[in-house]
């Protein structure tokens, strides 16, 4: 189960231990146009658990990478998935995500640590349910904008959970990865989805590429309103639709 709130505009995402049936990836026919557009709709502005900014929100530079790990845990196979993750999303959105070479310029983090470490976060809502709550999570995302310029995303990490299954954790990667650029939130108006709670997934799916795409399509501004985005999205979805159909 997948979720997702923001809190004075930190986007925290975190995704629970129980693993659902994998479907196959990067596979299928595409979902009804409408049911794109409504699932861009939901995972970039809705507001599951009460909280929502309302805008829309992503880097307008791209993000330096870098990698803290858990002493003994091997991560190289995961920065060489994650570093084919990124030249895909580098080809979706034009980010030109990098690997930062001190830690003073990394403005995203991936860390690996034990899920009772994810206690340690540094979150606004302090009480003990909220740490639970990350420590119950297999993996979880924090996203900040720039308090300046709301929907700027700045600073963001993500933290993976070294003691669950491999298989969630690839699913983790993706998924928080994907949504720290700016879809933070859950739905499941097609499946399967990397955005919808009951379906494990490593790969994007068609639909789900179209959404991160139509995100950084440069017609879609940082803070801009869900009135105003919206049907600017509808016309990128179209575009994006009818190429992948071709």
């Amino acid at each position: 189960m997948v979720r997702c709130v923001a809190v004075l505009g930190l986007a925290v995402l975190a995704v629970t231990g129980v693993v659902e049936p994998a479907y196959p990836q990067g596979r299928g026919v595409l979902p009804p146009f409408e049911r794109v557009v409504e699932q861009f709709s939901e995972v970039a502005f809705g507001n599951e658990h009460g909280i929502s900014r309302e805008i829309i929100q992503k880097w307008s530079v791209p993000p330096s990478i870098g990698y803290f790990v858990q002493p003994q845990f091997d991560v190289q196979p995961h920065i060489k998935r994650i570093s084919r993750l990124i030249a895909d999303i580098d080809g979706l959105t034009g980010l030109s995500l990098t690997s930062g070479t001190t830690e003073n310029i990394v403005t995203l983090r991936f860390g690996f640590y034990p899920r009772a470490d994810f206690r340690k976060l540094p979150i606004r809502n302090d009480s003990e349910g909220t740490r639970r709550f990350f420590a119950e999570s297999a993996c979880v995302a924090l996203a900040i904008s720039n308090p300046n310029r709301p929907g700027d995303i700045t600073t963001g990490a993500v933290v993976i959970g070294t003691d669950i299954s491999d298989s969630l954790r690839r699913h983790c990667i993706l998924e928080e990865l994907v949504q720290v650029l700016g879809l933070p939130n859950d739905a499941c108006k097609y499946r399967p989805s990397l955005f919808c709670e009951e379906d494990i997934v490593y790969e994007m799916t068609p639909a789900d590429r179209i959404l991160l795409a139509t995100l950084y399509d440069d017609r879609i501004v940082v803070g801009m309103s869900r009135v105003d985005a919206m049907p600017l999205v509808r016309t990128v979805i179209s575009e994006l639709y009818a190429h992948a159909t071709e």
